[in-house]
This record gives C-alpha cells, structure tokens and sequence, in this order.
C-alpha cells in the first residue's frame, strides 16, 4: 500500500513538471515570464561586463564592473563597444541586455536576452538600427524548454520617423543580413559566462 501511495506521488510530481515545463514554452506564458523578469531589470544592473579589447581584436577581453558609473569612468579613457547589463532573480541569471556598437556609428544593435531558471533561454528580442537605408529592424525569438524554436516576429521601423515601414520584397532582400545576430540558449553559452560565475 505504501509503496503504491510512493508510485502514485512520484507519478504526480512527474506531471506536475510536465505541466510547468509545458507551460513555460507557450508563447503566451513565455511573454507573462519576460513581463516579470523585466520588472526587476527596471532597477540598476549590478553586473556589467564589457568587452576592452581593441575593436579589431582577434578575442575580446571581459571586464566585469559593478556599476554603470564605473562602466562609464572607464570609457572616458577607453573604448568598447560591446556591453552586457545582467540581471539575476533567486540569484540566477536572467536577463542579459546586450548592446553593440561600431567606431563609425553608422549601425548599433540592442539584444534581450531572457533565461529561465534552469538557464535556457526563453526569448531574445533584437533591435538593429542603421543608417544604411534608415531601418529599425526588431525581431522576437521564443524557444521552448528543450531549446527549439517556436516562433519568430519581425517589424520594420524608419530609423528617422519611427513609423512602421511597409517592406518591398527588394528591401527586405536588401536588409537580410541585418536579420542575421548572435544568442545564446543557455547562460553557459554567454561568451562571458566565466567571468559573470556561471557554472
């Protein structure tokens, strides 16, 4: 009897996991997640990393700081042009905002990524903006728990007017490249995740 009370419990456990696995990878549950997360990413980031290297530098160079006031005392001497502002909730990484820029300026990309507990990654939204044609692209990517895509958004914007633009099938050509950037589907894969203590 109690060994059938145990089988019956482990089989309620197994599928109270299911469900919650289940539930974290709709779309719908996944933007109820992100609205959360990004509720305590509205307070100060308290781990910055940035990568020093030089901008034609073959491998970057990570450097944690603690603040975006020591962040920018660095660069009033120094240059960098890839920054990661990190979040941790239950003291596990988050979320993880990216920005990316050129020396010219003439494009910056802003990429969010938002993990779950477990460090998969449950959406990344990216916004490139470039002068070249003067887009604003934004994009969505939702992945399920067992790390597969299972939806993607894309908008247009004009750079200058920040008004929807109504894309020809020659300029969505033209801008492909720009639909192209890097994530990450799990905090183990951050490129800095040594330096910011993800095992």
């Amino acid at each position: 009897m109690i060994r059938t009370r145990t089988i019956i419990s482990l089989a309620a456990v197994i599928l109270s996991a299911s469900i919650a696995m289940q539930a974290q990878s709709s779309v719908r549950s996944i933007d109820s997640y992100v609205k959360r997360v990004e509720g305590a990413a509205k307070s100060p980031s308290k781990l910055i990393i940035a990568d020093t290297a030089d901008y034609q530098a073959d491998r970057p160079n990570w450097r944690k700081f603690s603040s975006e006031a020591s962040l920018e005392k660095f660069r009033e001497s120094a240059d960098t042009f890839t920054m990661a502002f990190c979040w941790k909730i239950g003291g596990k990484i988050a979320a993880v905002k990216i920005a990316n820029f050129t020396p010219s300026g003439d494009w910056a990309r802003y990429t969010d990524h938002y993990f779950r507990t477990d460090g998969s990654l449950a959406r990344v939204d990216s916004e490139m903006r470039t002068f070249d044609g003067d887009y604003i692209i934004e994009q969505s990517l939702y992945f399920n728990a067992a790390g597969r895509r299972i939806r993607r958004t894309v908008r247009y914007y004009d750079l200058r007017t920040k008004k929807p633009k109504k894309m020809t099938d020659e300029m969505k050509a033209e801008t492909k490249g720009y639909l192209e950037f890097d994530h990450y589907k799990n905090t183990r894969k951050l490129p800095f995740a040594r330096i910011a203590g993800i095992r």
